[in-house]
């Protein structure tokens, strides 16, 4: 078993999970916290069972969900003035 592998690929997963339920936030914003930490683990184990180009393709959104949110977003509220 390459251990390796394992590890990229488990926070390639938890990283696309992270990021999907990231942009739901964003677009459901009156859903309950306690909703989101109980659709985490179904969520994770339908994403081990898609095709791998899907997984890739969710793990690039989720990223750039994550960046956006984390890196540009206020970026662009400081250089606007905000805090």
């Amino acid at each position: 078993m390459d251990y390796l592998q394992d590890i990229g690929y488990i926070l390639g997963a938890a990283v696309a999970v992270a990021g999907l339920i990231q942009w739901a936030k964003n677009w459901l914003k009156t859903v309950k916290p306690w909703i989101w930490a109980a659709v985490l683990i179904p969520l994770a184990i339908g994403y081990a069972y898609l095709p791998e180009r899907v997984q890739t393709g969710l793990l690039v959104a989720a990223i750039a969900q994550l960046g956006w949110d984390t890196l540009i977003k206020p970026a662009v509220k400081k250089l606007d003035g905000g805090q």
